[in-house]
């Protein structure tokens, strides 16, 4: 074996097993001169999906988000990785004004070229996502194509950072992601072959495609090594990704809250088994409580006072079919508890038709409105964690939409104090939360409103600790009155039994 030749196999032998996740591959790619303009081509031509949407498919969704309102003329948008402008200038066209941002600049080139050409006033900006240095400038940044799907949790978080201080108070983060449905139906690239003249080099080269699973981080790695008579290069495309929950869950954290779902930017009705996930999430006013100071509980009492007359409405809905999962198990005049009660609508009015209803909020004008509301209950204006009662009193306890406005130290103790209430055989039915927060207070329907929880794992272990079985797990919405107030939040309903 020649001396070239042992050093071309030893450098394949380097890139023969599985790389560590993220592993960087070739730095040239989106300027490559050479591959610019095949990524170029790819974006400009109108019937496939490889560099962009088919441009019937751009269409539809520029049309969707702007009739449904999510965006309106007039809105400043940020298209991120905005390509030859497909988007910006359909959107331009609408009456937004567009800034457009990508790091190709062949691509940019063209954008402005044809920008000019149909008297569209677009800025465009070669700049790096994670350089950009916008305050509170934009109502709304759009990322198609699975762009966030590209970054590790980390790069992913301080993009987020950054567009949320990009966005102004309300404004808007629309995208879309793979799922790994999608990716189990594609499956992993694994093949060779030998071009003349392509995508990757304009003369005679070996491709050499592979790819690799990471299970375990919901990872994904194509992977391009690409040989000639000069050089051995290769190309590393990693994706992460996302189901609903934990995207939900990482835009929370980012201060985002989704508004809207669907399995495309054209509204098409999400379900779970898409191969797309499109997200609207907006910039929420998300704060750390962490003030010694502050007396939360007291803000909780004081809001839901505020709150209570309209509280009271939004919460006017038919029986929660959930609650038949205690009708079914209980007795006529068994005794019940419902923690959090609000203005009793619409739990303990609906318990209080078979069951003799105790309940307990902490907000005074809630309780008032109970007691109009479900005359046969007997309710109490006190703090959870102070009222007593004696043991085995109930068989049952509700607390829906409650849990989370106590402090998460005092969970623990709560879940046993329900279990000491309870008589033996007796249930817990309770909306929990998906999401392990820290406390925070936001902007809620016009006042304050505080909140603390762990994820659903460490529920599943306080519940067993405090001697509870699991008997089901499902999912509910916000519950109110009009689903729109908040179409995509979900919270896991656990019903649980005191062995």
């Amino acid at each position: 074996m020649k001396a070239a030749d042992s050093d071309f196999f030893n450098t394949l032998l380097e890139h023969a097993d599985r790389p560590p996740i993220y592993q960087s591959g070739e730095a040239l790619f989106w300027d490559d001169p050479h591959i610019s303009k095949g990524m170029l081509s790819a974006h400009l031509n109108p019937d496939n999906d490889l560099a962009s949407r088919k441009h019937a498919t751009i269409d539809r969704e520029v049309e969707h988000l702007v009739s449904s309102g999510i965006l309106k003329a007039g809105d400043r948008l940020l298209d991120l990785g905005c390509g030859p402008g497909l988007y910006s200038r359909r959107l331009a066209a609408r009456g937004l004004k567009v800034t457009g941002v990508d790091i190709s600049e062949r691509s940019l080139n063209y954008a402005i070229a044809q920008s000019k050409e149909e008297g569209l006033d677009i800025e465009f900006r070669r700049v790096n996502f994670f350089d950009i240095d916008y305050s509170e400038e934009f109502d709304a940044v759009l990322q198609t194509h699975g762009e966030l799907n590209t970054f590790s949790d980390e790069k992913r978080d301080d993009l987020l950072k950054i567009l949320h201080r990009t966005l102004k108070p309300g404004g808007r983060l629309i995208f879309d992601i793979t799922t790994r449905p999608l990716r189990l139906r594609d499956g992993l690239k694994n093949n060779w072959y030998v071009s003349d003249g392509g995508f990757w080099r304009p003369g005679t080269h070996l491709v050499l495609e592979r790819g690799f699973d990471y299970p375990e981080e919901n990872v994904w790695l194509d992977q391009y090594i690409i040989i000639d008579s000069d050089s051995v290069k290769v190309y590393n495309n990693w994706f992460h990704d996302y189901d609903l929950g934990t995207i939900r869950k990482v835009l929370h954290r980012a201060g985002f809250k989704v508004i809207h779902a669907w399995n495309d930017l054209a509204g098409s009705s999400y379900k779970e088994d898409g191969g797309w996930i499109a997200i609207v999430a907006e910039k929420g006013t998300l704060r750390p409580a962490d003030n010694p100071d502050t007396d939360y509980k007291a803000m909780i009492r004081q809001s839901y006072d505020t709150l209570a007359i309209e509280y009271e409405e939004m919460r006017r809905v038919e029986s929660p079919p959930v609650l038949n999962l205690l009708n079914e198990r209980l007795n006529d005049g068994d005794t019940v508890l419902d923690i959090g009660c609000g203005a009793g609508i619409p739990v303990a009015l609906t318990l209080a038709r078979r069951f003799q209803v105790t309940g307990v909020d902490i907000s005074g004008g809630m309780i008032e409105r109970a007691r109009a509301n479900v005359p046969a209950g007997e309710f109490i204006n006190d703090d959870i964690m102070s009222v007593e009662f004696s043991t085995s009193n109930f068989n049952a306890i509700t607390a829906f939409y409650s849990i989370f406005h106590l402090p998460r130290e005092e969970h623990p103790e709560l879940l046993r104090r329900i279990f000491r209430w309870l008589k033996p055989g007796g249930y817990l039915l309770a909306t929990l939360s998906y999401c392990n927060d820290a406390p925070y207070t936001e902007d809620y329907f016009g006042v304050t409103m505080y909140w603390s929880n762990y994820g659903l794992e460490e529920y599943h272990r306080l519940l067993a600790e405090a001697g509870f079985k699991i008997l089901e797990v499902n999912a509910v919405g916000a519950g109110y009155r009009d689903p729109e107030l908040s179409p995509e939040e979900r919270h896991p309903l656990i019903l649980t039994q005191k062995e």
